[in-house]
């Protein structure tokens, strides 16, 4: 997938992972947004702490009560395995990962766009790039064996 047109946001900070991850769904989806003007409503809403991030239970929280006005949640599945998550990127939808140490505690949130023969096409996975390729490998080590991993689906406009 060509992601030029979408001007996709980079992570900015170490602790917005979580409303980076809603601005470029919503992007992904069709939508004129922009990080200055709707992170701004995000922070407050997901109840960002500095250098603590977003709790996933407040993000999962937020994503199940407000259905993101500008995209269309279809459902949250926990735990998937990795051709799991390539199959339901098959069906046209987009991935938002919140993965951690635990229900209650911060973590970190990224969009899974897409995928091609060497691994996913993640959304700031780090803040080095805003798009990286994840292979199988790492992707595992890091978020595969966490008992704590929840993918929220949306489907693209």
């Amino acid at each position: 997938m060509k992601y030029e047109k979408y001007r996709l946001t980079k992570q900015r900070r170490a602790y917005d992972c979580g409303p980076t991850a809603l601005v470029n769904v919503m992007k992904l989806c069709g939508f004129s947004v922009s990080y200055d003007a709707d992170a701004k409503n995000l922070f407050k809403a997901l109840n960002v702490v500095e250098n603590r991030g977003v709790y996933i239970d407040e993000f999962e929280s937020y994503i199940t009560r407000q259905r993101i006005l500008k995209a269309k949640f279809k459902e949250k599945k926990r735990n998937l395995t990795y051709a799991q998550v390539e199959k339901n990127l098959d069906k046209g939808l987009i991935a938002v990962l919140a993965y951690g140490r635990g229900r209650s505690k911060s973590g970190h949130v990224c969009v899974v766009a897409g995928y091609d023969r060497c691994g996913l096409e993640i959304i700031n996975w780090t803040r080095k790039k805003t798009i990286q390729i994840i292979g199988f490998d790492r992707f595992k080590r890091e978020v595969l064996d966490f008992k704590d991993a929840t993918y929220y689906f949306f489907e693209r406009k």
